[in-house]
């Protein structure tokens, strides 16, 4: 069953915090078993009456004798593929018939919030009463641990051994934070290669005689021809979140070639507006933000694309992570920025796409070029993205959300319901772990849940029965360790508890003073003295001492295994110059 929470009932749910209510899930002991699933119920009044004529089914800590225990999960995501009620309730309920036809007696179901970014933490502060919720270090993860909202289970894991085998105990143990183990970590792309990547419309690109881009200087060309071809179409569409500051790479023309990246990490994701200079040289201090050049270059190239008319106007009145949805798919924009654009721009870009423009074709391209040796990257085995429990919630009923996760992790046919959804409706299986979408389906709201907000290693995501050799060469890149640094300080994280007044100043000045710079909105010059000046006066630089302070502590009591770990990296870094990085250069120049 799945629910939805407007924002009249979120405010409801705040009023009735006292009494531990969920609204949309659960009045403070009841649930209901909505017979019409496409029903949004708007007023608090309707849904009071639809209570009166409902079949009602307890949710507590301890269910009912007749009824299986019911486990709520919180879509709080907010990006990727959108969940709607009437295509997610089929698989919550496909679910639970399949656990319970094997003696799992659990109910699962799914609470969808409006505004995810908003109501998710909202939740936590009202003593709302859910199982559990996909969070990761970047969204809410480090305050909801900070202040007691998420429950360690380290000590419940041993009991649980399906989990620990797919997740694997090496990703598990990166992912302890201060001593405790705060949600279910799932690994797959030891270096997501984020930035630096960009969706773009192939089929246009085909018709300019461009495809495929490969660079930024071709890209800018790609949006000259949208300029001057397509009337009304934006070349890139942009939000708050992905847009031209998000670039990055050695062709931004303010980087040297021959020096592809400064090696810099932000422990824990912890500092705001600073970060650790530069690793494998040796360069162990935080430094500001906006004195290093990759700063000035992206916001030089926000603030060019910006007076060329590249980018719409409007990205920062839209939400966080909204330009896919609100101007690719439906084809008013030519080009997006994405994580892994080659993988996504088939996996979930295209069939979405082609629900409003049936002949659209999306591809994408690394403007780092990292396979052919453009840049290098720290492999990632810490932080990757969770599934938290709600430390509200009874432990029983944490028990309940893991016995869920073991159940599905031991079988594919579990992982390819709670992923694909339902074989034959949802999309078509095929040997091999391939699968392919079936014509006819909507793309925008055909149910699909991505492994990194699943709790599911990535390594049971099924591939697309048509992905291309480049598809696969990606994937096989971006999952090897192999073609990475290894990160010396990836086990360190400072604590915040001693600056968390500082850093919550300097989040909310981060935000006001990053995001017109991000939008090329205000002059470069002028927007780093902004930007300067309010991280500065919200206490960045006390912020960035006691960091050092404690970084250089660990660094000391962690001697031997840090330079273990330095030297090796150096090692790879120094292979990697002479070899694919110096044969890369080469090519450019030929």
């Amino acid at each position: 069953m799945a629910m939805r929470l407007t924002r009249r009932e979120m405010l409801r749910l705040l009023g009735l915090a006292g009494a531990g209510a969920l609204v949309g899930c659960a009045t403070p002991q009841t649930i209901v078993e909505t017979v019409e699933q496409t029903v949004e119920v708007e007023r608090v009044v309707e849904v009071e009456r639809e209570v009166q004529v409902e079949i009602e089914k307890v949710v507590t800590a301890v269910p009912g004798p007749d009824g299986p225990k019911v486990i709520t999960y919180v879509e709080s995501a907010g990006f990727g593929v959108p969940q709607y009620r009437e295509t997610i309730a089929p698989i919550a309920a496909a679910l639970s018939e399949k656990m319970q036809s094997e003696g799992i007696n659990l109910e699962l179901r799914v609470l969808l919030l409006d505004d995810p970014a908003t109501e998710y933490p909202l939740l936590y502060a009202s003593g709302a009463d859910f199982t559990f919720a996909f969070d990761a270090p970047w969204k809410n993860m480090n305050s909801l641990r900070d202040q007691g909202y998420l429950r360690p289970l380290q000590s419940l894991l041993p009991d649980y051994p399906n989990i620990v085998e797919a997740i694997t105990p090496e990703v598990i143990e990166y992912n302890f934070m201060h001593g405790n183990l705060y949600g279910l970590p799932t690994g797959f792309y030891v270096a997501s290669h984020s930035a630096g990547h960009v969706v773009y419309r192939q089929d246009l690109a085909e018709k300019y005689g461009m495809y495929p881009l490969k660079t930024l200087d071709e890209l800018e060309l790609f949006f000259d021809e949208v300029l001057a071809n397509e009337p009304g179409m934006i070349p890139m569409g942009c939000d708050p979140t992905f847009n031209p500051y998000y670039l990055t790479g050695p062709w931004s023309w303010h980087q040297p070639e021959e020096y592809p990246a400064k090696y810099g990490y932000n422990p824990g994701n912890a500092m705001i507006g600073a970060g650790v200079e530069d690793i494998i040289r040796e360069k162990l201090s935080y430094v500001d933000s906006e004195t290093e050049d990759g700063f000035r270059a992206k916001a030089e190239r926000a603030r060019e694309w910006s007076q060329k008319g590249y980018v719409n106007q409007n990205m920062l009145q839209l939400l966080d992570v909204n330009a896919y949805d609100e101007f690719f798919n439906p084809g008013k924009c030519a080009s997006i920025v994405y994580n892994e654009a080659i993988l996504k721009a088939k996996l979930e870009i295209q069939p979405a796409l082609q629900t409003y423009v049936p002949d659209g074709l999306a591809a994408g391209f690394d403007q780092t070029d990292s396979r052919a040796g453009g840049s290098l990257a720290f492999a990632v085995f810490r932080q990757w993205n969770f599934q938290v429990f709600n430390s509200n919630s009874a432990l029983e009923d944490t028990k309940a959300g893991l016995a869920f996760f073991d159940w599905m992790l031991a079988d594919q046919d579990n992982i390819d319901i709670w992923l694909m959804g339902i074989d034959g409706v949802n999309y078509k299986k095929h040997a091999d772990m391939r699968y392919e979408d079936l014509p006819g389906v909507d793309g925008t709201t055909n149910y699909r849940r991505r492994w990194f907000v699943a709790g599911v290693p990535g390594r049971f995501e099924r591939v697309p029965v048509d992905a291309s050799d480049e598809y696969l060469e990606v994937l096989e890149y971006i999952t090897n360790p192999d073609h990475h640094l290894p990160n010396p300080m990836e086990l360190y994280e400072p604590d915040r508890k001693v600056v968390e007044t500082e850093l919550a100043q300097m989040d909310a000045a981060n935000k006001e003073a990053l995001l017109p710079m991000q939008a090329g909105q205000v002059d470069v010059a002028q927007g780093t003295a902004t930007y300067t000046a309010a991280l500065d006066a919200a206490g960045r630089q006390r912020v960035k001492e006691n960091f050092q302070e404690q970084l250089d502590t660990w660094i000391t009591e962690n001697e031997s295994q840090f330079r273990d770990q330095l030297t090796r990296a150096q090692a790879k870094h120094a292979e990697w110059e002479a070899g694919p990085h110096a044969d890369w250069l080469a090519s450019r120049q030929g």
